[in-house]
């Protein structure tokens, strides 16, 4: 698979990086007699690596792993004891060598753990992963203490064998693997079944070493393939599968969860153009602005920790779903949107701020609980010829609340899509700025009745969204 690639893969050689670049530490493996395997810190300023390297992507589990301290430094780059490493990192060691690769980055023998300015200098630098040449993936084990892999198993054919197999594997649902996978040119997936090649040009499994045919999931796949150069719109329907796969994963720290996503970010802002408003952008700002909230099962108030605008998916923890509106009637309109960066060096890093000025339809609703979720009553005119869907972000207790209209559908029977907000600082609310409301879910509206106007005689207001 690696020399198919290196050999044959236009897509992947043209995309590939000439100029060599190493990271601040390596691991520096040599075969001794006896099978054995000697290990060392190498720091790349004081001595060039002669070859390339690979990187090992895996989760850290609640294992006590050996990992690069300040105090350690010294003598790990004398030798570190192979016997004492996790089997994960055994494992990733013997792959290396078996490539005739001498050099290995693994994050918690690379960066020294106890130094803050060492970890964000390294871990906010990209080029750990695209200059490697390739990612070996420890895609099932949950700890280091697995290993890379396990024994064989009867050959049994998934019809979703990509998504099994990768996609949906434990260190695909960490979020800091996302741009791990994204930003590699080449990973070598471990699972506990088999191994899975995957590159821009090919995917290949044991099952299958000739190429797994795409199909549908892989419209959603987190790599630059699926990152088209050829129209604005194909690299925003592109960004859409990001959010939507990435909302599927999580991060031990909930507040990382724009951080763990920046370097994709900025490949997407260096070929868009656009500014980046804290997982949405601002030539598409309305459009994006339609996610909604799949789970059923909310936490009470939402996110303890202030990480992104109420607007901005990244508010709430969950799976979110992006509602396709470029056929539809635009109703809202953004007049203006902003984030307050906490490192304004970064601007595609998290946020401690922000609001969205918006100008569209506002509807007064009110609703009822029952069973199954939530009920919009009738009322007295024509508005009881449609009915309601609504998705909170969130558990809340209001009895009424606002409707923002976002986008009306077309057709015999249309209907709209708006967010649900609810009215912040009334008291400083004044006629002479727009009022304050603060994003809690989203609302489907269908007709029931051919021929009706649910947003007949309301008048478009401008509103402030924080």
């Amino acid at each position: 698979w690696l020399s198919n690639c290196l050999h044959t893969h236009s897509r992947c050689q043209s995309s590939s990086l000439d100029e060599k670049w190493y990271p601040t530490r390596l691991l520096r493996l040599e075969q001794v007699p006896g099978g054995d395997i000697r290990i060392r810190l190498q720091e790349s300023a004081f001595e060039t690596p002669s070859g390339p390297y690979i990187a090992l992507s895996h989760r850290w589990g609640q294992a006590n792993i050996v990992k690069l301290e300040t105090k350690h430094l010294s003598s790990m780059k004398d030798n570190i004891a192979f016997e004492e490493l996790p089997k994960t990192f055994q494992d990733a060691a013997r792959v290396a060598l078996y490539f005739d690769c001498h050099y290995l980055w693994i994050d918690s023998l690379c960066l020294i753990q106890n130094s803050q300015e060492d970890w964000l200098h390294e871990a906010s630098v990209k080029e750990v992963y695209r200059h490697c040449l390739f990612t070996i993936s420890a895609t099932n084990p949950h700890s280091p203490e697995t290993g890379l892999s396990s024994g064989r198993q009867v050959t049994i054919w998934d019809e979703d064998l990509w998504g099994a197999l990768v996609h949906d594997s434990p260190l695909n649902k960490r979020g800091w693997t996302l741009q791990e996978r994204f930003l590699s040119p080449r990973i070598l997936h471990f699972s506990n079944t088999q191994l899975a090649w995957e590159c821009e040009s090919f995917e290949a499994c044991e099952l299958s070493p000739h190429g797994i045919e795409p199909e549908e999931h892989h419209s959603a796949r987190l790599s630059k393939r699926n990152v088209s150069t050829e129209t604005i719109r194909s690299l925003q329907d592109a960004w859409v599968n990001v959010v939507v796969n990435y909302s599927k994963c999580s991060t031990t720290r909930p507040n990382d969860k724009l951080l763990a996503l920046s370097v994709v970010a900025s490949y997407y802002q260096e070929k868009m153009k656009d500014t980046y408003l804290a997982g949405l952008w601002k030539n598409n700002f309305v459009r994006q602005l339609a996610w909604l909230r799949e789970e059923r099962h909310l936490q009470e108030g939402g996110a303890t920790e202030y990480r992104a605008p109420s607007w901005s998916w990244a508010a709430t923890d969950g799976v979110v779903d992006m509602v396709d509106f470029r056929y539809d009637n635009i109703k809202a309109e953004l007049v203006n949107a902003e984030t307050t960066l906490i490192d304004p060096d970064n601007p595609t890093g998290p946020v401690c701020g922000g609001s969205a000025t918006l100008k569209g339809p506002l509807v007064v609703f009110s609703w009822e609980k029952i069973e199954t979720g939530y009920y919009v009553p009738p009322g007295h005119d024509e508005r009881e010829n449609f009915e309601a869907e609504i998705f909170f972000d969130r558990k809340i207790s209001p009895e009424h609340f606002f409707c923002f209209v976002l986008y009306t559908s077309r057709g015999s029977f249309p209907g709209f899509l708006g967010l649900v907000i609810e009215e912040i600082n009334t008291e400083s609310n004044s006629s002479e700025r727009p009022r304050a409301f603060r994003r809690v879910g989203s609302v489907k509206i269908k007709t029931k009745k051919q021929g009706t106007d649910f947003l007949g005689g309301c008048q478009e207001t401008t509103i402030v969204i924080v």
